[in-house]
């Protein structure tokens, strides 16, 4: 049958209206929903008065909802009122009430505005003139309806029901009341997500236990989703960030109820401290004393720290955090988030650090590292190399002038040349001819490739362990980008299989060397003056999302790109084998060379 509707619309030109009609009354009853879903496709086709005659004709729950969606989008109202009734039937099916919802829903979902697209608001949200008559009069004709039939005992269409509830911003105190019920601790974490944006979207006044309920369903979000071994993708903290402010704008009292709460605290809290006005310096105490390690433990706490948890370290005393930033130094791709830290207030124990920070693809790390540095004034030989190093590496274009010209100055002020060269290139010729021994050093990713061939071939490869070259994997953060399910580098299974061990190595050392045009980064520029560099992972015309390290991204509104452009420089930093001995990295090779 569903065939045979298929084929029928494809050929509708050569049937008479009386034939297509004898398929539509012959199908809109069934109890398959897609077969009512070809016979919704079919009857669209029909013109004006055939579709009257069928809406006259119409008696049965699924024959009202079947054409009700049909002519949902030319007669909004029409195809509102004719369903009205069967959403609070509790004798009608499940399905045909579900399906009644979906015509409001339908009816509510016009496409006028777009503000809610690539949100957590999308399908969630009407998009219908709430200054209009149709809306006027969805609210007093259908809210009742939907109040009268919302909880049903039915997931689906108490999902359903619930999401037009929250289409129409419902005021009723008792829907909203029974929609925080729906939270408990043992539903679903999905459903949790649902009802929660339901809960956000209604706007009846929070009485205390949809404060409590609400704010116990966020704390507890993420150990149901680790139960059920559930994967969050890169939009998951966005939307999650953007359901809770949401939910603290309408509720004075839940922030202050998740502080509160036994078992806040856990690292992945961290998402709730985004909520303007919530109490970051409470939640530093309460989540990150659970995150620091002692000083005889290993690195299992700290392979849970990710750079926002590193920004949370910005709210606490420096004798305390200190101590750790300097510790949390060259994990799991932590580096840029530790060294704005760091470079608020320099100190000569980390001009290392800050050195090293130069190396940085992210502009903004390029630009507080120089400025760090400026303010200890104990220039060297080191910084002198790591900023021409970073001055080689700038993209051209208008974009990347300010930073280009911080580079320039603080070049200057290191070698104290009167009359210094204005570019790249230049500084490259004087080194050559002042400072060879420098030079040498700046071939690839400035680093000294030949000093690393003659190590890497003396190394004793036989002796690597793979069991311990894991830990080695971890500890150089290569696991951060290239563990299961990350997409900022290459999936490692089988690569050495793929490449020698020389190329292997030369790709780690030299990672901007020959990059993939799977992970090639794009520089993007902001009419305020910011720059990023990172992978798409999100193009639209309303904004991109900038994937910018192992477990950062920023969301860039279209309406603010001024400049984009392709660059040639990898998201993998350099120097990742520096603090290995060559026994881990023996160890390392053997690692790899497991991965079948």
């Amino acid at each position: 049958r569903r065939r045979a509707l298929a084929y029928l619309l494809r050929h509708v030109d050569r049937f008479s209206q009386e034939e297509l009609r004898g398929a539509v009354v012959a199908n809109w009853n069934s109890d398959d929903r897609l077969i009512r879903a070809a016979t919704t496709d079919l009857i669209a086709r029909f013109n004006a008065k055939a579709q009257i005659d069928l809406l006259r004709e119409a008696k049965a729950p699924f024959e009202r909802t079947t054409i009700a969606l049909a002519i949902a989008s030319g007669y909004l109202g029409t195809a509102a009122r004719y369903v009205d009734a069967i959403i609070a039937n509790e004798q009608a099916p499940s399905e045909a009430r579900l399906a009644a919802a979906r015509v409001i829903q339908r009816t509510l979902d016009d496409g006028i505005s777009s503000q809610h697209f690539n949100s957590i608001w999308e399908g969630y949200t009407a998009r219908v003139d709430r200054t209009g008559l149709l809306w006027s009069k969805i609210l007093a004709r259908s809210a009742p309806e939907l109040r009268a039939a919302f909880p049903s005992g039915d997931a689906d269409l108490d999902r359903e029901l619930s999401r037009t509830l929250a289409m129409i911003e419902d005021r009723d105190p008792g829907v909203l009341l029974r929609t925080a019920e729906r939270l408990t601790d043992d539903s679903d974490p999905l459903d949790d997500i649902h009802y929660l944006t339901v809960v956000a979207c209604l706007t009846a006044p929070r009485p205390i236990e949809v404060t409590t309920r609400t704010a116990a369903a966020l704390v507890n979000l993420d150990g149901k989703l680790d139960a059920r071994s559930a994967r969050r993708d890169l939009h998951f903290p966005l939307r999650i960030a953007e359901l809770h402010a949401e939910l603290s704008k309408r509720d004075s009292r839940l922030n202050r109820d998740i502080l509160a709460h036994p078992d806040f605290g856990r690292p992945a809290h961290v998402l709730l401290t985004r909520a303007p006005g919530f109490d970051r310096r409470r939640a530093a105490d309460l989540i990150l004393a659970r995150m620091a390690p002692g000083e005889d433990e290993d690195d299992e706490k700290l392979s849970l720290w990710t750079p926002e948890h590193v920004e949370l370290l910005g709210e606490l005393p420096a004798e305390w955090s200190l101590p750790m930033l300097r510790r949390l130094w060259g994990r799991a791709g932590l580096d840029d988030a530790v060294l704005e830290l760091l470079a608020r207030d320099p100190q000569m124990a980390d001009r290392q650090r800050l050195i090293e920070g130069l190396a940085s693809a992210q502009p903004a790390t390029v630009a507080q590292a120089l400025q760090a540095l400026a303010a200890l004034s104990a220039p060297g030989d080191d910084e002198l190399l790591a900023v021409v190093r970073a001055l080689s590496r700038l993209s051209d274009g208008k974009e990347s002038d300010l930073l280009r010209g911080e580079l320039l100055a603080a070049l200057r002020r290191i070698s104290g040349l009167e009359v210094a060269p204005d570019d790249a290139r230049g500084w490259q010729a004087w080194l050559r001819v002042a400072r060879p021994e420098l030079a040498a050093r700046l071939s690839g990713d400035g680093v000294d490739a030949a000093a690393w061939s003659q190590r890497l071939a003396a190394i004793d490869w036989s002796s690597g362990d793979a069991r311990r070259g894991h830990g080695v994997f971890v500890q150089a953060s290569c696991a951060a980008c290239h563990s299961a399910g990350r997409a900022l580098g290459p999936d490692l299974n089988g690569v050495a299989g793929r490449f020698s061990r020389d190329d292997l190595f030369t790709a780690i050392v030299e990672p901007s060397r020959d990059v993939s045009s799977r992970y090639r980064t794009v520089s993007l520029a902001t009419a305020a003056g910011k720059t990023y560099q990172g992978m798409i992972v999100y193009d639209a015309v309303d904004g991109v999302i900038l994937q910018t390290g192992a477990s950062t991204t920023v969301r860039v509104p279209g309406d603010e790109i001024v400049v984009r452009r392709p660059s040639t420089a990898s998201l993998m930093p350099s120097g990742l084998l520096d603090k290995l001995s060559d026994a881990q990295i023996a160890d390392l090779y053997a690692y790899l060379n497991s991965l079948r």
